[in-house]
């Protein structure tokens, strides 16, 4: 069964580490160097700690001592809770940026906005909607590209899936 480690990253998703125990000088810090936004390490919901990267422990054939390998460039940043499934504090940022960059479009009609926020959390993970939430997206914002398109392109591309990213056109 894999373990994990413990991940301390800032509330606008900077990780700071995705393997507490290798960086324990780390763990007193109060707020990110890149933005000054405050750190997290649990969960604000149920209390359970960012799941980190994923470490194996084995015990070597030469030495017979227990060795510990840490999987730390497989890590993600993750968007939701392991635990309780609710947003981590930087999926909620975007997903309210999302909402206010939709809200501020003069070229979408209601109809077109309510889809859009109910599809971009879609394209946050990899799910088995995130295909055709993502073709949703384009279809809607294809005549207003240069505007709201591009707005939205830069506030949450990194948070959008690879896989959404292809058929959005944001890749």
């Amino acid at each position: 069964m894999p373990k994990f480690e413990k991940a301390l990253i800032c509330i606008n998703g900077h990780i700071l580490t995705s393997c507490l125990s290798e960086n324990r000088h780390l763990e007193p810090l109060n707020h990110c160097r890149k933005c000054g936004g405050g750190i997290v390490s649990r969960c604000s919901n149920c209390e359970v700690d960012i799941l980190g990267c994923e470490y194996h422990e084995y015990e070597s054939w030469a030495t017979h001592n227990t060795d510990t390998y840490y999987h730390e460039s497989s890590f993600e940043l993750p968007a939701y809770c392991h635990n309780c499934s609710n947003p981590y504090p930087w999926t909620e940022a975007a997903l309210k940026e999302i909402s206010e960059i939709i809200a501020l479009s003069d070229e979408l009609d209601d109809v077109e906005k309510a889809i859009l926020r109910e599809m971009f959390p879609n394209d946050l993970i990899d799910g088995s909607s995130t295909v055709s939430s993502a073709l949703r997206i384009a279809k809607i914002l294809k005549p207003v590209a240069d505007t709201i398109g591009e707005a939205l392109k830069a506030a949450i591309a990194s948070k959008v899936t690879d896989r959404a990213l292809v058929f959005i056109g944001w890749n």
